[in-house]
């Protein structure tokens, strides 16, 4: 019987697991037929022998969290069968999904579970099925769980990472890159803390450095010292509204400034999440349309779905008398690409980077540049490898130090945002075609809810799973979001007509 020892940063998403926020990566499949029992537990089968973890549980051994194999392991003992008389609606499966996200995964077997639904409304005149799935987190992150479900179907191939097909030389050296700045960034980030420190002793010093045109605009002095601390992407967007927001360095103080200086705001959702939570998702919106937006605007796919995310919550916000200037996401980033196939081990290797979405703007196109150049100053910062480095500092610290540090970085975000570009051609699970995809990540800490976006065969489906007690009505939400993307390609209509 085979034990190894579970990874670090694996142990501490085990030990992350709360009543109220489950550490568990959950997805559905809807389907457009019924698939045979015989089937689903086939094409598990197969997953169970291409990544042993999935038939292994976690074992304590002397204070240390290892994956063992479980001598009682069998695949059927996974995967349930919901059967109902009668068709059942989307509207169900959510309210399903919603309730399993506050049950905890059993620890006395391999932390995973399949429920087959059936039958269920698909769309007007298709009735089908659908498969939800439950992975826990220390199995592996959101990237890799979402290409292990993805292998799941015959045509998922095509996402990087769960196909043949190799990545290319220029992309490995990419990765290459990224995995060294994991490894020495640890330096960096204690450099960026000794300058963060000076900054707050001496904002004007820290400031000096700055280009001549900034400082000539009157950021200087302690006031604008502590607005660069609590609020650096506002600075830095001023920053480069004059030229001199290019400088990698820069961008990395506002890196660490983000990780230990940003607050969440006082706002609708504020609170301690509660054990209930809520799950809806919306019709695909097709790909063609936002892509068509995006260049009308000069812009990207994810350019107009963030910015429509950004609309859509200033407008929940505005109609429950709560509107806040600006809120934080979490978005994951893999710093681990793959050569090949999935790997058998799997595991977590990813980092966490703070994207603070401005929410209050002249017009929709406004947002859109606006989150364009957050975006672009991520990229062009060493954020990912310094949130990595830290991912793994508190993954090395007793249990008490790590789950209060792993919540002091939680509690500034709202929650995790994430958008997943899936196969564009359709794609089969155990035989029977996928109408559509969804999946959610975990909530951490205080964080009421996650936001998943995910593009599938021509069609994008916008995901919302929240905290009931904070933030009840998803679906609402999602309308706003909707309206938005409406009012971006009615804009984008509008300047295409003027060019």
């Amino acid at each position: 019987m085979a034990t190894v020892t579970m990874g670090a940063q694996d142990q501490l998403w085990l030990a992350m697991d709360r009543p109220n926020n489950l550490m568990v990566v959950e997805g559905a499949l809807l389907l457009d037929g019924i698939p045979k029992e015989s089937a689903v537990q086939s094409v598990m089968q197969d997953l169970v022998e291409r990544h042993p973890v999935f038939g292994r549980k976690a074992v304590s051994i002397d204070g240390k969290w290892s994956w063992s194999d479980d001598p009682d392991f069998q695949v059927a003992d996974h995967i349930s069968w919901g059967r109902f008389s009668e068709p059942v609606t989307r509207r169900y499966i959510q309210d399903f999904l919603a309730d399993k996200r506050s049950e905890p995964l059993s620890r006395e077997k391999p932390l995973w579970q399949i429920h087959m639904i059936a039958p269920v409304e698909i769309s007007d005149g298709v009735v089908g099925a659908a498969m939800v799935a439950r992975f826990h987190h220390a199995i592996a992150d959101g990237v890799r769980l979402t290409q292990v479900m993805l292998s799941l179907c015959e045509g998922g191939t095509q996402v990087p990472g769960t196909g043949k097909t190799r990545t290319s030389r220029n992309a490995m050296s990419v990765a290459k890159r990224a995995e060294l700045l994991a490894d020495t960034a640890t330096t960096g980030l204690r450099q960026g803390l000794a300058e963060l420190e000076t900054a707050a002793k001496e904002p004007t010093q820290t400031f000096s450095g700055l280009p001549e045109r900034f400082l000539s605009a009157g950021l200087r002095g302690v006031t604008e010292g502590i607005e660069m601390l609590k609020h650096p992407d506002r600075t830095l967007d001023r920053l480069e509204e004059i030229g001199g927001g290019d400088f990698r360095g820069t961008n990395n103080i506002g890196t660490v400034s983000k990780l230990l200086f940003t607050t969440a705001p006082e706002t609708a959702w504020s609170g301690e999440p509660g054990i209930d939570k809520a799950v809806a998702w919306t019709e695909p919106v097709p790909l063609g349309e936002i892509a068509d937006t995006g260049r009308a605007l000069g812009a990207t796919v994810n350019d107009i779905l963030l910015a429509a995310v950004a609309g859509g919550v200033n407008a929940y916000l505005e109609s429950h008398d709560a509107a806040v200037d600006e809120i934080t996401w979490m978005v994951p980033v893999n710093v681990k690409p793959f050569e090949d196939n999935l790997p058998p081990e799997l595991g977590n290797h990813f980092a966490l980077v703070m994207l603070p979405m401005p929410l209050t703007a002249e017009t929709s196109v406004d947002r859109v540049d606006q989150l364009h150049q957050r975006m672009s100053r991520i990229k062009h910062s060493d954020e990912a490898a310094l949130t990595f480095t830290l991912q793994q500092l508190i993954s090395s610290s007793p249990g008490t130090v790590a789950a209060g540090l792993t919540s002091f970085f939680a509690d500034k975000a709202v929650g995790v945002l994430t958008n997943v570009p899936g196969p564009q051609a359709p794609m089969t699970f155990a035989g029977t075609k996928v109408s559509q995809v969804v999946g959610f990540a975990p909530c951490t800490g205080n964080q009421p809810m996650t936001v998943a976006i995910f593009s599938y065969d021509g069609g994008v489906t916008l995901g919302l799973a929240t905290d009931k007690q904070l933030l009840p009505e998803p679906d609402a939400l999602a309308q706003h979001i909707l309206d938005e993307l409406k009012t971006l390609r009615q804009d984008a209509a509008v300047v295409g007509a003027k060019q």
